[in-house]
């Protein structure tokens, strides 16, 4: 083979789906194209878009960018594996097409893994921004070694799909089910989680662009349903076959859908501690990381009940044994402390 040959086959694969995603694709394409590591190929998968964004991808001249039509608009599942199967890099990366990659992503993200050889995937911290593209809140830092990825990934989507950063011959044999619409990408990490480790880089690599367009905005009551979909396969594989009831508390542990009670909570702890004991049996994830996961989520359950006004979630949250796995400096506590005097109101948990 020579020279040029080699040259030809990318290190990277970035696999970029879009949908009538016109007003934000060229931030996201030119994102790319200005990464400091420069082995790449970026494949623009249109997903039947009726708006302009294939003329848009078409535009472009670097010979790193393809554009690949689907015949129709196939979904998210769809596109993604079609870009897994055209890639040639040694790497696979993800971006939305609304998002924006920062210069420095692609670089970071090989360096790490060649730098890893016992990690197959990482993630990194990611900063939100508005549609008009200025920062809207703090980063998205998702932190903790592959134990402790596994056992977030119990709870919830702990990986952002925008930094998502894969060797590609882990999703030969393990890519999106095409069968779940939404949350594929939470049930793809929970997967990979049972057979190589993943983790998240505390570096911010990504901007996010939150909009009102955004699937978790536009379809959120068909997004919790699959949701609980997925909790349910993982609740089974403990050994415990759940009702109903039991898989929306499961769900509440992520982000509470219904207004605080000190009866709801006492359920949540119960569910808790029922799956703790389940797993010592078993051993599906390492019980020192399930137990800091859960402490750190009865924690924030409890913060924004009282966030909310439920007075009775401060003497809750002590009096539970759940309190126990997570360790708390004096600031914490003086903060919990105020939460009881100065409440303020927030619908995120």
């Amino acid at each position: 083979m020579n020279g040029r040959a080699m040259e030809a086959l990318p290190t990277v694969t970035v696999v970029m789906p879009v949908f009538n995603g016109a007003a934000y694709l060229a931030q996201a394409i030119d994102s790319i194209l200005a990464q400091t590591f420069e082995h790449f190929e970026l494949l623009v998968i249109d997903d039947g878009s009726s708006d302009k964004s294939a003329a848009i991808a078409a535009a472009y001249l670097d010979p790193r960018l393809k554009l690949v039509r689907n015949e129709g608009n196939k979904g998210l599942p769809y596109t993604r594996n079609r870009g897994i199967e055209l890639a040639r890099g040694e790497f696979v990366a993800f971006l939305d097409s609304d998002d924006v990659a920062l210069p420095a992503r692609l670089e970071r993200q090989v360096e790490f893994l060649r730098a890893n050889p016992s990690i197959s995937g990482i993630g990194a911290s990611a900063q939100p921004i508005n549609a008009d593209g200025t920062v809207s809140g703090a980063d998205w830092v998702c932190p903790g070694d592959s134990a402790y990825c596994k056992a977030s990934l119990l709870f919830k989507a702990y990986i952002n799909t925008s930094t998502f950063f894969v060797r590609r011959h882990i999703l030969e044999h393990c890519k999106f089910d095409p069968e779940i619409l939404l949350a594929e990408d939470y049930d793809l990490y929970i997967r990979l989680s049972e057979r190589c480790n993943l983790l998240n880089l505390p570096d911010r690599l990504v901007q996010c662009r939150v909009h009102t367009s955004n699937i978790t905005r536009t379809k959120k009551e068909q997004l919790i349903r699959s949701q609980l979909v997925i909790n349910r396969r993982q609740i089974e594989r403990l050994g415990i076959i759940p009702t109903d009831e039991q898989v929306l508390i499961h769900r509440h542990i992520e982000r509470l859908y219904a207004d605080p009670t000190p009866q709801l909570f006492s359920e949540i702890s119960d569910w808790i501690k029922l799956v703790l004991a389940t797993n010592d049996k078993l051993g599906i994830y390492d019980p020192n990381a399930l137990r800091l996961v859960v402490g750190e989520r009865w924690h924030s359950l409890c913060e924004d009940a009282l966030r909310a006004g439920a007075t009775w979630a401060w003497k809750k949250y002590y009096s539970d044994s759940l309190s126990q796995f997570h360790p708390m400096g004096i600031k914490e506590h003086l903060k919990l402390a105020v939460r009881l005097f100065k409440p303020r109101r927030s619908t995120s948990i």
